[in-house]
């Protein structure tokens, strides 16, 4: 039996990639690497700047609502704070709504229930939806 020896292959010079190869690849990666991020950050900031009109527009509504639970005078809660600000003072392209219903009913036992539903909505052109709040005043 006789051994044998293996030998490799001798290397080709030409094998493999060039510098330049490498290089030109590189580049593309970062190019590509660099517009996806740019595209991240984008939405990144839009996603935040309408989180934030969302937090002004929810504050907006609860300093209504607060305002008019904390107005000693209950006859006139409506006539003072039902309407629209367009715009609000302080807060360009923000819009306030605030709507009143009486309720008022009967109940056994218990006579008569009078009380305010008070709704304030506040919209802006670049949120997705209104936002609302809705709370009671009863009467004293």
């Amino acid at each position: 039996m006789e051994d044998r020896v293996l030998t490799p292959p001798a290397a080709d010079p030409r094998a493999g990639f060039s510098m330049i190869e490498v290089l030109v690849a590189m580049v593309i990666l970062a190019i590509g690497l660099i517009g996806a991020q740019a595209m991240m950050a984008d939405r990144l900031l839009l996603d935040t700047g309408e989180k934030d009109r969302e937090a002004v527009a929810g504050q907006l509504a609860r300093d209504r609502v607060d305002a008019v639970q904390l107005d000693p005078v209950y006859t006139t809660l409506e006539t003072r704070y039902a309407g629209t600000e367009d715009p609000i003072p302080g807060f360009p392209r923000f819009r306030r709504v605030t709507a009143f219903q009486h309720v008022s009913t009967t109940i056994p036992l218990k006579g008569i229930v009078d009380y305010e539903k008070v709704t304030v909505t506040v919209t802006h052109p670049n949120l997705k939806k209104p936002v609302a709040v809705t709370s009671t005043v009863g009467a004293p």
